[in-house]
């Protein structure tokens, strides 16, 4: 994951983000900070945030994603749904 973090991080990204897949792998699925990042791949704010081009972005699945993270115990998790609210 290090390394989509870095692709992530320079807003450069082809075709597909990179993260949702490493993000979404079975062994991350029950870490709070993995589901959080999840949900940050297809959230338009953060996508716009990092200027990031070529990905679309997904409200319902950003939604789902920040909810699994909260119930985990992200502290974030309620901060980024309720910014998604205006979507």
């Amino acid at each position: 994951m290090r390394e989509s973090n870095r692709e992530r991080n320079k807003g450069s990204v082809s075709h597909e983000y990179p993260d949702r897949r490493a993000y979404q792998s079975h062994r991350c699925l029950r870490a709070e900070n993995s589901t959080h990042r999840a949900g940050a791949t297809y959230d338009p704010n953060v996508l716009a945030r990092l200027g990031v081009v070529g990905v679309s972005a997904e409200v319902e699945k950003a939604r789902s994603w920040y909810q699994k993270a909260e119930t985990l115990g992200s502290p974030d998790a309620r901060w980024r749904l309720d910014l998604l609210a205006s979507h």
